[in-house]
């Protein structure tokens, strides 16, 4: 299975220890958010949190924006959290 952070040493060793101990490595941390943030207050799953790990480092502005957009509309969204598809 290829995911997006396959060629991310940082991401890939993270999510290794997330699958091994069943936690977020807390120690991750990339313009100021963290697996476990984006996993538990963003409603990312633990792939899609890492993948935006990555987006993180490569596409920083843009990885961002999209965070922000989706944290802001957590705060008003009466339907639950956000899937991908709502932020496109």
């Amino acid at each position: 299975m290829m995911v997006g952070f396959n060629d991310d040493a940082e991401a890939l060793a993270s999510f290794a220890k997330y699958l091994n101990e069943s936690r977020t490595d807390t120690e991750f941390v990339r313009c100021g958010y963290t697996p476990r943030r984006l996993i538990h207050d963003l409603h990312y799953s633990p792939i899609e949190a890492y993948e935006m790990m990555t987006s993180l480092m490569r596409e920083p502005q843009n990885a961002i924006q999209k965070l922000k957009y989706r944290e802001s509309n957590l705060r008003y969204d009466s339907d639950g959290p956000l899937s991908d598809s709502d932020l496109i």
